[in-house]
């Protein structure tokens, strides 16, 4: 056998075992070179199955940026028992409050803070910014200019952007207005994003602003 931890390794199937299954050509070629084991083929059972609607939070894990609501809206998820995962793409301080909601869901899948987070843009559905403000907002931006939704509060710099219904929603504070078989049956399609260079970089650069 190819690896050392395998190389003293005999089997032989319990007498009870009146055939032993292989599930591909392969796998009956391998058994008998291997170990001497004659086997029948019974193929594995495939059947391409709908992946869980996929929610992304790619922020600061702190209140203002909204991680609370993004965790309560997991909750309301499970309530309506939606299939859904929530990719958490933050640096979460484990001995702080949101870690015990995190590590008990198995629905929230923890990835840590990294530089190449922003690739999970591709595979989401939505992006959660539920901030309690922003001057600007990246996330939201690189989330559409990937084609990604967004789940966002009402308030001035993503209701700049983010158009009810078109590109993502947008929810109050107390998620009052939030409408999970919606969100779910009706997902937006943002079609990419841009924004025009100001002309005022030529100053800044140039030093004369």
């Amino acid at each position: 056998m190819r690896y050392p931890q395998w190389q003293s390794f005999t089997w032989k199937p319990d007498p009870r075992i009146s055939r032993v299954i292989a599930v591909s050509e392969t796998a009956q070629k391998g058994l008998k070179e291997a170990l001497g084991v004659d086997s029948v083929i019974v193929p594995n059972i495939f059947e391409p199955r709908e992946l869980p609607k996929t929610f992304l939070f790619i922020s600061r894990a702190t209140q203002e940026k909204g991680l609370d609501k993004a965790l309560e809206l997991a909750n309301r998820f499970n309530a309506a028992g939606k299939d859904y995962v929530l990719l958490i793409a933050s640096l979460v301080d484990p001995y702080g409050s949101y870690w015990s909601p995190i590590n008990n869901n198995p629905r929230i899948i923890y990835l840590n803070a990294s530089i190449y987070n922003p690739i999970f843009y591709r595979c989401a559905d939505y992006v959660i910014q539920m901030s309690t403000s922003e001057s600007y907002c990246y996330t939201i931006r690189e989330a559409m200019a990937q084609g990604c939704a967004v789940l966002g509060s009402k308030i001035p710099e993503i209701e700049k952007v983010v158009k009810d219904g078109v590109n993502g929603y947008l929810l109050n504070d107390d998620l009052s207005n939030l409408d999970v078989d919606k969100i779910f049956n009706e997902v937006p399609k943002p079609n990419g994003y841009k924004e025009k260079l100001s002309p005022e970089w030529q100053k800044v650069l140039k030093g004369e602003l």
